[in-house]
């Protein structure tokens, strides 16, 4: 192989390790540390279903390379919590390349 093959293959194989890495951190955040993604794009939007819906929550649509998050739960700024048993995230659904791959819920 010559030189520039060498470094596109490592280009190449840095960048897959630069997203999986990513994938990772998000995934750890949000499944276990119930706390937002720091390498998405977010979008708010009503993007998941549920069964008990309340009127206080709000609804977040987090993208990233190969990844989706939808999310339900209190995303307002620190202030607006009066009177609110847990803020942050409710519920969670990730979708790893279309397919989902976990649901979370708290009660």
């Amino acid at each position: 192989m010559n030189r520039t093959a060498k470094r596109i293959i490592l280009i190449s194989v840095s960048l897959i390790l630069l997203i999986c890495l990513c994938f990772s951190i998000d995934y750890i955040r949000v499944v276990r540390g119930l706390e937002m993604p720091l390498f998405c794009v977010r979008f708010e939007k009503d993007c998941i279903d549920t069964v008990g819906t309340n009127k206080n929550d709000d609804y977040m649509t987090c993208i990233g390379l190969g990844y989706k998050i939808d999310m339900r739960g209190n995303f307002r700024p620190d202030d607006d919590w009066e009177d609110e048993d847990f803020p942050g995230i409710k519920e969670d659904r990730f979708y790893l390349l279309g397919k989902e791959i976990f649901h979370g819920v708290v009660e």
